[in-house]
């Protein structure tokens, strides 16, 4: 009686073991990328002012970077590229960040951009005259003639829309995002507010795309996706 009480114990043993570790690789099935490896969880910072007005569903996908940074140079081209065939449930904003001189005018230029509704046509122009033709990121008529140059914006209207109170805001509420996530370096995606990766978690620029297309399928499918 007691052989067969302990031969049952066992079978019921190996059922439940059999039974967790199915569900385990159900929940997890051959993860492309770890949590704490190629991104980490974070916490949703309270307070954070909304990047947009506008109400919808999708699920938020934000790149910390700066015109200054070399690694967001790499990367922009690969992210333009993603951004044409980036899911439909994603909406995509950039946060320029402001740690060294200059970089506060290279960060209103992104904003004044996006007012002025020419991103497309001076976003590569920038990174190309700060990166590569070298402009003095403290001389906004410098950043100005980007814009003449690229998209037709006249001086007058750049350092109206410059100075502006809409592009002071934005430059305020997007500080108040890196500091929120306590972004120490650029290029940094965060994902649904709750996955942070960046270049060198990674491994190369090249790869973010792709571990950005898994955090927003862990997003929005969690069971299936991890």
């Amino acid at each position: 009686m007691e052989r067969l009480l302990k031969k049952s114990f066992l079978t019921m043993a190996i059922a439940l073991f059999s039974v967790i570790a199915f569900a385990k690789n159900t929940a997890e099935p051959n993860a492309k990328y770890v949590s704490g490896k190629e991104y980490i969880e974070v916490t949703v910072p309270s307070g954070l002012p909304l990047l947009s007005t506008e109400k919808n569903s999708g699920i938020q996908v934000v790149e910390f970077f700066s015109y200054g940074c070399p690694h967001c140079g790499e990367l922009e081209p690969v992210l333009e590229k993603w951004l044409k065939s980036k899911p439909e449930n994603v909406q995509f904003y950039r946060i320029p960040v402001e740690w060294f001189r200059g970089w506060d005018n290279l960060g209103k230029a992104y904003f004044v951009a996006e007012q002025l509704k020419v991103t497309d046509k001076v976003n590569m122009a920038l990174f190309d005259a700060v990166q590569n033709k070298k402009i003095n990121p403290n001389d906004v008529k410098a950043i100005a003639a980007v814009f003449q140059e690229h998209a037709g914006i006249s001086n007058d209207v750049f350092m109206k829309t410059f100075d502006s109170f809409g592009v002071n805001v934005s430059q305020t509420r997007g500080q108040q995002w890196v500091a929120g996530y306590k972004v120490r370096g650029v290029p940094t995606l965060v994902v649904d507010g709750r996955f942070l990766t960046d270049a060198a978690k990674a491994g190369s620029v090249e790869t973010l795309p792709d571990i950005i297309n898994y955090l927003v399928n862990l997003a929005a499918h969690p069971v299936k996706a991890q």
